[in-house]
């Protein structure tokens, strides 16, 4: 699941004129929790398992009895108590059917699968500490596309930032390209969960939760962003804070930003104020203005010379 953008890392940033301005002025960004980002597809810091413990119990019996009764040797972890005890199940040859099995053990398995419990909840648990914690900077890998300029840049009238950090920049590290798939995750599936119950393997799911952060719906697809992650420290965020106040101003490095591009309808007064920033503030950064093709919808970036930003 897991798809880190490469190590030639550049995205652009997409705001309005007025924020574009601000981070300029102060070279940081606003980073927020995904929650802030009112999107029905990304999943919430209150997210619960998507199954009940009788339904983790039915499919452990069932999958114990599959294993019992399987043709081919389980594989499992080794010295697993449950998996050393299906393995003498087999050889003794107690059991003939699913029906039997699952009715034979269940008294077994109860206790297994309550005592379980204990993990589960301290799956929804971490996974709320960790979405407190967690910033979100949103990033695409082309200024040219209409309608992220629409949703994302003011209508036309803001700026796209573009950056190329350094490999040391720590900033940026923590990364992933957004995953595109109609199927809806939650924190953890029940599959897995058997399977560790089972003894068949033993996944921590606590270490696939920024990927879980990091997946959309395939009707964002054109958009192509990725997603860059920052984690506080345990104490950043106190555990009564309000989740609309999730977020963070972050530094970026001035050598980091290698141009800005201005929107097909950025007004003069915005070009001017923030070409006049870049000059002063970022000598080495480039300005540059999307337009049309000739006789085309499809964009493309002009650079722009000095004084051209007020025509």
């Amino acid at each position: 699941m897991r798809k880190e953008a490469n190590d030639n890392l550049s995205f652009y940033k997409f705001f309005t004129a007025p924020v574009g301005l601000s981070a300029l002025t102060s070279s940081a960004m606003r980073w927020s929790s995904p929650l802030l980002f009112r999107d029905p597809c990304e999943l919430t810091h209150l997210q619960k398992l998507p199954f009940s413990e009788a339904d983790l119990l039915a499919e452990v019996l069932h999958q114990a009895a599959i294993l019992i009764l399987a043709k081919e040797h389980p594989r499992g972890l080794p010295g697993h108590s449950v998996m050393q005890a299906i393995l003498r199940w087999r050889r003794e040859g107690r059991f003939t059917t699913r029906d039997e099995i699952e009715v034979a053990l269940k008294n077994i398995f109860v206790p297994i699968v309550d005592a379980y419990k204990e993990t589960l909840n301290a799956i929804e648990t971490d996974w709320l500490k960790l979405y407190r914690r967690t910033r979100v900077l949103n990033g695409v890998k082309t200024c040219d596309n209409l309608a992220l300029w629409r949703q994302y840049g003011g209508m036309n009238r803001g700026l796209a930032l573009e950056f190329a950090p350094r490999d040391e920049d720590a900033t940026f590290q923590l990364n992933r390209n957004i995953t595109y798939q109609q199927a809806r995750l939650g924190i953890a599936n029940m599959d897995d969960q058997v399977k560790n119950i089972l003894g068949q393997h033993d996944i921590q799911v606590q270490g696939q939760f920024l990927d879980l952060m990091s997946i959309k719906s395939t009707a964002y697809a054109p958009e192509q962003e990725l997603r860059f992650f920052h984690v506080m420290a345990e104490g950043q965020v106190s555990e009564a804070a309000k989740p609309d106040t999730w977020m963070t101003d972050i530094p970026f490095e001035k050598s980091a930003l290698k141009s800005v591009c201005f929107g097909l309808k950025t007004t003069k007064k915005d070009r001017m104020a923030i070409a006049s920033l870049v000059k002063k503030k970022y000598p080495h950064t480039s300005i540059r203005r999307v337009r049309f093709e000739p006789h085309s919808y499809e964009l493309s970036l002009d650079t722009l010379h000095e004084g051209i930003a007020s025509e």
